[in-house]
């Protein structure tokens, strides 16, 4: 069994994180391997995103899967942009910034529905009060 890596990041010409392919496998084996909203399976496509950003995370935070969904690029863009996020049910939460044709583009639906664990929900509310949603 892997451990964590004794700091986070390290110093050097470019600040690198640490520990990024275990959080990376952490989240890839909690979402069976796929897309959190997409079902997308092509690894090439998918991001492992922290829930709560990488910086304000304490060291267990930043390597525990359940602070991290897997997604699409652009779902991962969006999530952080604060263009969508989940509800403690785990149902895609969308802003009203999102106009109908961007939302077909993302490929998203309000009908969308994610299995959550209760850190991972614990992570969302801090997401969705960060984002100006709702709590």
């Amino acid at each position: 069994m892997r451990t964590e890596p004794q700091t986070a990041s390290r110093a050097g010409e470019v600040q690198q994180r640490r520990g990024q392919d275990l959080f990376r496998e952490r989240v890839m084996v909690r979402w069976g391997r796929k897309c959190a909203v997409s079902c997308c399976k092509n690894e090439a496509l998918l991001v492992a995103a922290h829930i709560k950003p990488w910086s304000e995370c304490n060291d267990r935070e930043r390597f525990d899967g359940e602070n991290g969904l897997l997604l699409m690029a652009h779902l991962h863009a969006a999530f952080d942009a604060g263009l969508i996020s989940f509800d403690s049910q785990g149902r895609i939460l969308l802003s009203a910034e999102l106009t109908p044709g961007d939302r077909r583009l993302l490929g998203v639906e309000e009908a969308t529905r994610l299995k959550l664990g209760k850190r991972a929900r614990a992570y969302l509310r801090a997401h969705r009060r960060k984002q100006g949603f709702a709590a």
